[in-house]
């Protein structure tokens, strides 16, 4: 309803503007044509630091990045418990690719399907599958999305975090992302890019 009444589909009715007005208790004139913002222009953010765990791969092991760094992100996407990082490597093609810009919300439960951190045992190395259900074992189970890797996975190892956001550029240059706060699964993410 809000959207339709700020995209000029629908007429805001008097009755609506004047709960308004009384609910944030404003001034009686408001709202003047000039206090309306177009919905044809896009809503920016002002930007906040996220911890930056520098590059993840989606394909083997690696150690996590031991400096303590930060990215720039929109301040609707900041929230303590999140950190970002690129990815490389290809075990999760096509839905993330090398460069690809992601923010992950730290968790050691993260929700069957969607496309997590792992994180081995031992030497703590890191990378990046979807989590899956072994019917066999009954137990969870690492998934390369890339069916060109076929690899053993170690049976030690605990998730850290679940992918809520992504950010790439297409072959035109547009800037392209996904965001969902209950995560992201390779489908949602394949659906719609093309490799």
């Amino acid at each position: 309803m809000i959207l339709n009444y700020i995209s000029g589909r629908t007429e805001i009715p008097d009755a609506f503007l004047s709960l308004v007005r009384e609910k944030l208790s404003l001034p009686e004139y408001w709202p003047q044509a000039h206090e309306i913002s177009d919905a044809r222009f896009p809503v920016s953010y002002p930007e906040a630091q996220m911890p930056y765990a520098g590059k993840i791969p989606a394909g083997q092991w690696v150690p996590p990045a031991e400096a303590e760094m930060f990215e720039d992100v929109e301040s609707r996407l900041y929230k303590r418990g999140r950190f970002c990082a690129r990815v490389e490597g290809y075990s999760c093609f096509p839905a993330l690719q090398p460069e690809d810009f992601t923010i992950w919300e730290e968790t050691h439960s993260p929700p069957i399907g969607k496309i997590i951190i792992a994180q081995r045992k031992g030497d703590h190395a890191a990378t990046i599958k979807q989590l899956v259900w072994d019917r066999e074992t009954s137990r969870m189970k690492l998934h390369a999305i890339n069916p060109d890797f076929a690899e053993n996975l170690p049976e030690q190892w605990g998730a850290i975090g679940y992918l809520i956001y992504v950010r790439y550029y297409d072959d035109a240059g547009n800037e392209v992302s996904f965001y969902r706060e209950d995560g992201l699964n390779p489908d949602q993410l394949i659906k719609y890019r093309q490799p």
